[in-house]
């Protein structure tokens, strides 16, 4: 089995991806916001309270978001598949991570900053981890690997966590040149796992099956018109 055949690596480079991404970001944001607001405001409390203010506001708002994608991604990959709604997802993450890095072009006044929080909003909901579990529980049987897998998958978002914080130190150059640098290198990460995605194995057969099959026992119980008759006629 070649290596584009294992479902994990598709599923574990997408929480990397996510992962690399979000704790790139998020120690950059505040110098970010800082500099550009010492550019704007000039140096002082100003400039640092402006800054505290929209870091806290812009990663509240991210995170709120990951709570509604989790829960939205998780129905959409039961109805389209989760080879679909992942690789929508990882568009959704690179869109999100390349937009992000407009924003350090130097001159741009301070309440276009709105702007980035609606970016970094995008940026949550486009949250992989659910789409990614169900695409692995699709393609590999239960057993010993499948739980194997699911390991590799956090390993995937804790060496996200940890390349992404390291990639901070880059020297791209001064705080506006780092967050390009790290929002457009999280866009690359995230477009790059389109291919293992859309290289992945299918659905299994006995899934596909299953989802083909009329309902059973108590759910045929439930839909029946006696039992639905018989719930209309209680107080």
């Amino acid at each position: 089995m070649g290596l584009f055949q294992k479902p994990w690596l598709a599923a574990s480079s997408a929480c990397f991806a996510d992962f690399f991404g979000l704790n790139s970001l998020t120690p950059t944001l505040p110098i970010f916001l800082l500099a550009w607001a010492t550019v704007v405001l000039g140096p002082g409390n100003a400039a640092a309270a402006w800054s505290r203010t929209w870091t806290g506001a812009i990663l509240t708002t991210q995170s709120f978001a990951k709570i509604a994608g989790h829960l939205i991604w998780g129905t959409a990959s039961a109805r389209l598949g989760a080879r679909t709604v992942l690789l929508l997802v990882m568009v959704c993450n690179a869109i999100a991570f390349g937009a992000s890095a407009l924003f350090a072009i130097h001159g741009m006044p301070l309440d276009v900053v709105v702007g980035l929080l609606a970016v970094r909003l995008l940026a949550g909901l486009a949250a992989p981890i659910v789409p990614s579990l169900v695409f692995l529980f699709e393609r590999q049987e239960p057993g010993p690997a499948l739980v194997a897998s699911v390991g590799k998958i956090g390993g995937g978002i804790l060496t996200g966590l940890t390349l992404g914080g390291a990639a901070v130190a880059i020297p791209f150059g001064g705080p506006s040149a780092i967050w390009a640098g790290v929002c457009l290198l999280s866009a690359g990460i995230a477009l790059l796992v389109l291919v293992p995605v859309y290289k992945a194995p299918p659905v299994l057969g006995h899934i596909v099956q299953m989802r083909k099959q009329k309902p059973e026992g108590v759910l045929t119980a439930l839909m029946s018109n006696e039992y639905i008759t018989h719930e209309s006629t209680l107080p």
